[in-house]
Order: C-alpha cells, then structure tokens, then sequence
C-alpha cells in the first residue's frame, strides 16, 4: 500500500502567504507606535520596521519574476503544443 501526499503548494502561493504575513507584522508595528515609548524603543521599532520592509520588497520582487517565469512557461508549452497541431495537420 502506497501512501499519497497532498499536493504541495505552488512556490507562488507560499511566497503570497509570506508576502501575507509580514505586511500582518509590519501593521502590527505600526500600531504598537501609538503608544507612548521612549526614543530608544521608537528607534528599535523604527529599524524593526526598515528590515521587515526590506523583506517585503525582496519578497514581492520574487514574486513578481516567479510570476513572469509562470506566464513564460506557459507561453512556452502553448507555442509547443500549437506546433505539435500543425505538424500533426501538415502529415
């Protein structure tokens, strides 16, 4: 008896959930500002911020060229099976 496992999650759907939850941590920071801190703990909140921000960009940059690479394997295998058809019409 073989077992199945699910079927893992695409790298774009993981990547969306990351993206997810750090722009969740990020508001969450944000809203511990508006309570009073010293400066020292707003300059620690500040460049909590800046790295998870950082991240975020990186994040949604991945995001943006894995979707570009989708999109290219798709064209990819629609003009392979476009030209299959036509040889498969030529014969």
């Amino acid at each position: 008896m073989t077992a199945t496992l699910p079927p893992s999650p695409s790298p774009s759907s993981e990547l969306c959930e990351e993206i997810r939850m750090v722009r969740a941590v990020m508001q969450l920071v944000m809203s511990v500002t508006d309570e009073p801190h010293t400066l020292a703990e707003l300059l620690k909140l500040l460049d909590s911020l800046s790295m998870a921000s950082t991240r975020l960009a990186t994040l949604l940059k991945a995001d943006r060229q894995l979707a570009k690479s989708e999109d290219l394997s798709e064209a990819l295998n629609e003009a392979l099976a476009e030209l299959l058809n036509e040889m498969r019409i030529a014969e």
